[in-house]
């Protein structure tokens, strides 16, 4: 086998990102605690093409980005090397820590943009709480270095630094043609992913964007199978990224939260969602990982719904239809007309539907293929086969269809999931809630 060795460091926009800190200390007067409120936006090539841009609104992304050169340093201290990853948040530079050895560290240059600063401040202050729960450094969340606030370039930017990782999982397997991982590396993954959300969940936090893009390896280091010329990451440590749009228990809950495809049916609905909702990111996670493709390829709500169904082959139950329905019993100037049709097709937000465009109020059931946006649609949904065909592993496909339960108090908790069988053997013990 031929070995191979790349770096990369990606992070997300202003929702979301990282973790730690063992230099700096939170100046909540310098930041105003905002959040914004926005619908998640997948990037792969599989969900969406990229539009094109005038100059105008190129000019406009490039906003308050910060202007570097190599060799360079940052304060005096991070010497730049490269470009690592750019987001709409800023850029991300792999530098050089000239004050601990030339220690190679991710610095994370968020755009002096006003609501990316605000996002900066809640990110930090989430990162800087976990950091102080995690005592055993065992959390498996990336680790914030520090943070700190300096003109570059007569340009005052905020950058925070993390250790240096590697590239994420869903890059991987871009690289790899889309294929996924054999079940031992899935495995490892799944249970190191696991254990971070039960530390999150412990400290009463949910992530809220769970997807291959926010698991990074933490090293790129792969060999080349000479048979199938496929790439295998020669470590499968990871670590957990972009708790920018991470929530707490007790803090106000958006309507919409997870990138579509990993979106669970209560968040969908318009449900109170929790941490069972990770627990449904996870399960569409774990099955990507393995196939390579996501489980739920799709763009609109109903055909999302649709394809729940078939591939778990089973219908949302008259019990959840009729919870998500309530709001709009005696909804005035819409609601449901004689022919049982909605009134009022769209929300405020048009890509969100809401209950009564999907369900049948009468018949409780899903309104498809009957409102389905076109045949390709329901094709589409027809062509997609069940989980059992996709997770062949028998106890594989038993945890996750226990994570992939329509009804969020049914899922397994992380920590349930951790005992779960398919991690378990001979040698191994059943997790304990040490966290």
């Amino acid at each position: 086998m031929e070995r191979y060795h790349r770096h990369h460091h990606r992070s997300r926009r202003h929702r979301r990102s990282l973790d730690r800190s063992h230099e700096d200390h939170l100046n909540t007067g310098q930041f105003s605690r905002f959040r914004h409120e926005s619908e998640y936006k997948g990037r792969r090539h599989r969900r969406r093409r990229r539009s094109k841009t005038s100059s105008s609104e190129s000019q406009e992304d490039k906003k308050g980005l910060i202007d570097f050169r190599k060799g360079e340093k940052i304060d005096n201290r991070y010497e730049i090397v490269c470009v690592a990853g750019q987001g709409t948040f800023g850029t991300v530079l792999e530098c050089l820590d000239h004050e601990h050895g030339m220690e190679r560290v991710a610095v994370k240059a968020v755009r002096s943009v006003e609501r990316y600063l605000d996002a900066a401040s809640i990110e930090i202050e989430i990162l800087q709480f976990l950091s102080a729960k995690d005592t055993h450094n065992k959390s498996l969340c990336v680790r914030l270095l520090s943070w700190f606030s300096a003109r570059h370039h007569h340009r005052e930017h905020v950058f925070l630094v993390f250790e240096y990782l590697g590239r994420d999982l869903y890059t991987f397997m871009k690289r790899n043609g889309h294929h996924g991982f054999s079940l031992d590396h899935v495995r490892s993954f799944a249970r190191q992913l696991l254990q971070a959300v039960q530390f999150c969940h412990s400290v009463k936090l949910c992530h809220t964007d769970l997807k291959p893009e926010n698991v990074l390896l933490c090293s790129s280091d792969y060999t080349v199978c000479q048979v199938s010329s496929r790439r295998i990451p020669v470590s499968t440590d990871i670590r957990l990224i972009d708790f920018g749009g991470a929530t707490f228990e007790n803090e106000r809950h958006s309507r919409t939260i997870a990138t579509r495809q990993y979106r669970a049916p209560e968040v969908i609905l318009g449900l109170p969602w929790s941490y069972p909702s990770d627990i449904w990111s996870l399960g569409c996670i774990f099955v990507e990982l393995l196939t390579g493709e996501l489980l739920f390829n799709t763009h609109e709500d109903l055909e999302h719904l649709a394809l729940m169904e078939h591939v778990l082959q089973q219908p949302f139950s008259t019990s959840l239809v009729s919870r998500a329905l309530e709001p709009y019993r005696n909804e005035a100037g819409g609601g449901v007309s004689k022919d049982n049709k909605p009134r009022s097709r769209r929300s405020r937000r048009s890509s969100e539907s809401r209950a009564i465009d999907l369900f049948s109020v009468s018949q409780k059931r899903l309104r498809w293929p009957e409102n389905a946006s076109s045949p390709s649609s329901v094709n589409h949904v027809k062509s997609y086969p069940a989980l059992g065909e996709l997770v062949p592993d028998p106890l594989f496909c038993d945890l996750v269809s226990k994570m992939l339960r329509f009804e969020r108090d049914e899922r397994l908790t992380a920590l349930e999931a951790l005992n779960h069988p398919f991690f378990l053997s001979s040698e191994e013990e059943a997790v304990e809630d040490k966290i």
